[in-house]
């Protein structure tokens, strides 16, 4: 969890980087700067890389779909 943290804060592409790591499911918390978009990065849960699969699948065969995305994430938020 350090070495991913780490990698974020040294990008210089996000900001708001929150570790917590003293819960059943560590997170790292952390805000695009370009887009100001959440993120949450679970660790020890299978259930998060299933669904980076499906997604990346859901991404080959409807490129158009990343602007959806990121549209809903702006519009939910």
């Amino acid at each position: 969890m350090e070495s991913v943290s780490n990698l974020f804060i040294d990008s210089k592409r996000y900001k708001d980087i929150e570790k917590i790591g003293n819960t059943k499911v560590p997170i790292i918390k952390l805000r695009d700067i370009k887009y100001n978009i959440p993120i949450d990065i679970s660790f020890n849960q299978l259930d998060g890389l299933n669904q980076v699969i499906e997604v990346d699948k859901a991404h080959k065969f409807y490129p158009e779909l990343k602007y959806l995305m990121i549209f809903l994430k702006f519009f939910l938020h």
